[in-house]
């Protein structure tokens, strides 16, 4: 999956066959942010060409020690998730993520109610 992810960045062997897929995460809401709203800040991580080696891995005949020999370096970018009031626990939110150069997988929020402690 991560090969499959980091292909969005790299355009190498990305199939016009691939398909949409979700990645999911849960969040656990308190019952004042389920009833009143909120925002869930989500890190997503984003890449980049390699400014040291211009995305080769290697400078001057060695392996690039800015990314690792990678070509890519990982730029997280923070999404702000809104949360509207009254949110039933249980749903489930899909936010695109074409802005950030991400094209064949979308973030899948499902939130839930936290349990009570004890």
């Amino acid at each position: 999956m991560y090969d499959r992810f980091l292909r969005n960045f790299t355009g190498i062997g990305v199939s016009k066959s691939e398909h949409l897929e979700s990645l999911n995460f849960e969040v656990l809401l308190t019952p004042e942010e389920l009833s009143c709203g909120c925002v869930v800040p989500i890190d997503v991580p984003v890449f980049s060409r390699c400014p040291q080696c211009g995305g080769s891995g290697r400078g001057w005949g060695v392996a690039c020690g800015y990314c690792r020999r990678h070509g890519m370096i990982e730029n997280p970018k923070r999404l702000q998730i809104r949360i509207p009031p009254m949110a039933p626990s249980g749903s489930i939110y899909e936010i695109p993520l074409q802005g950030l150069g991400i094209h064949n997988f979308y973030l899948r929020l499902h939130v839930y109610l936290e349990a009570p402690p004890g």
